[in-house]
């Protein structure tokens, strides 16, 4: 499989990308069982990593969120992937940091619901 960024094409098999999932959010089912999303259609992406579990929130000062997601995110590559869900703080932070660390370019996954799949998404707050 592959997909074209700004003209250029790159093959998901040759990468070794990481899906950094910002939180690992838990649903009530129909049956009453509280279970996680599943994730494992974004897996062909990359590797599933969760940055926060389902009770985070950001309290009164964001500070020490900010410092956890530098420290987790430190490693952050070009051809890695936010997956934007859960607490809506939680996410601004983490493109923040991300646009930080990448200078303004990174790659988000986006869930199609009539698809019921994701795609990729290039952000560059550069251009």
């Amino acid at each position: 499989m592959a997909y074209t960024y700004s003209n250029k094409e790159i093959n998901m098999n040759d990468i070794k990308s990481k899906v950094y999932v910002v939180q690992n959010v838990m649903r009530r089912h129909p049956d009453g069982t509280i279970k996680a999303l599943d994730y494992s259609k974004a897996a062909r992406f990359g590797e599933i990593i969760f940055l926060f579990d389902g009770q985070k929130q950001v309290v009164m000062s964001p500070q020490p969120t900010i410092r956890k997601l530098k420290s987790m995110l430190k490693d952050f590559k070009d051809n890695d992937y936010l997956l934007l869900v859960g607490d809506p703080a939680l996410i601004g932070l983490t493109t923040s940091v991300v646009s930080y660390i990448l200078n303004g370019r990174y790659n988000m996954l986006k869930y199609d619901r009539i698809e019921k799949d994701y795609f990729p998404i290039r952000v560059d707050i550069n251009e």
